[in-house]
């Protein structure tokens, strides 16, 4: 079967959670079927896609970053003054649109399948069977933060927000032959507005022979976060621990640290930085944090899907502490 696989970034190296579904669930589609991958980066990405999928890189499409994925301040400010949410300006270059529709013009393919529902090539029209994979509900995402956002600035933008994306995103995913995700529950909240659209509930897996328990003795009173930290639920979740949760913390047990691991942190969350917060920034392995810590947190308040950071806790046998969001 040939399938066009279309992605908002390159799953390798697979440091998160959007990168870890994609990366095995084109493990899987390049064991049995022809493979043509479109999606945003480099030629560098190319290289690490041919090397992890064996995929031929003249089946490899590199889309180059354009503005509006380069400077998202610019793509917010321009939301503000249109009815497009700053995803559809951060998703939607032109140059993907024409790419897809370049070869659909040229290939006949069997699917079509989309990871994330705010790409704008998704609307191509095309006789494939089109399938989305929805990691997560990306208007809950945004609703949550409005109602989670400390400022009053931030609540009206994100509720803004919240309007148009959810506009942009039922359009999409209405225009689709089948969704996956990730959860039932997912699938419950969907078919409220998608009724007439089949959906496939495909859970988040762990590699369970990657994450797995070590034999280190954890220290005493370490608790750690793992996630991109470039992600504003991640963001808003640890400044939200750090402010309400850790001072209570701290008043029965002086001696805890938490170590906030991942990419990309936010200068607001660096700031926070001191001999009991450690902001390690980009790490090669997650592991070794993980292993040496007493508990995993995950105090998020925004969000939608499935948490692959809890699962790989469960694979490496940490007790953990979440919200139930």
């Amino acid at each position: 079967m040939k399938v066009m696989h279309i992605l908002s970034y390159s799953p390798v190296p697979p440091n998160n959670g959007g990168s870890l579904r994609v990366y095995y669930v084109m493990k899987a589609l390049t064991l049995h079927h022809d493979v043509t991958v479109v999606t945003y980066g480099t030629s560098e990405d190319r290289d690490l896609i041919h090397e992890h999928f064996d995929i031929p890189k003249s089946r490899i499409h590199i889309i180059p970053k354009h503005a509006g994925r380069r400077y998202r301040r610019l793509t917010q400010l321009l939301s503000l003054g249109t009815n497009h949410s700053h995803y559809h300006y951060e998703l939607n270059g032109p140059m993907m649109e024409q790419k897809v529709r370049s070869l659909l013009a040229s290939e006949s393919y069997d699917v079509v399948q989309t990871e994330f529902p705010l790409i704008g090539a998704s609307r191509c029209e095309t006789d494939a069977i089109k399938i989305l994979d929805a990691h997560n509900i990306e208007y809950e995402i945004i609703q949550r933060m409005s109602e989670t956002a400390r400022s009053a600035f931030r609540k009206w933008f994100y509720y803004q927000e919240y309007k148009k994306i959810r506009n942009e995103e039922l359009g999409i995913l209405k225009r689709q032959d089948a969704l996956f995700v990730t959860s039932e529950r997912d699938r419950d909240k969907l078919d409220v507005d998608l009724p007439d659209v089949p959906k496939y509930v495909i859970p988040n897996g762990v590699d369970v022979g990657y994450f797995k328990a070590a034999e280190v003795e954890p220290e005493p009173f370490s608790l750690v976060f793992v996630g991109t930290m470039a992600y504003l639920p991640n963001t808003f979740g640890m400044l939200y621990f750090l402010d309400e949760i850790f001072p209570i913390i701290q008043q029965e047990i002086p001696q805890v640290k938490v170590y906030i691991v991942g990419k990309n942190p936010p200068q607001e969350l660096a700031n926070r930085a001191s001999d009991q917060v450690m902001v390690t920034g980009m790490v090669d392995d997650v592991r070794p944090y993980v292993d040496r810590s007493s508990v995993v947190i995950v105090p998020l308040w925004a969000g939608s899907g499935t948490r692959l950071k809890i699962l790989e806790a469960f694979s490496m046998k940490k007790p953990l502490v979440t919200t139930t969001i």
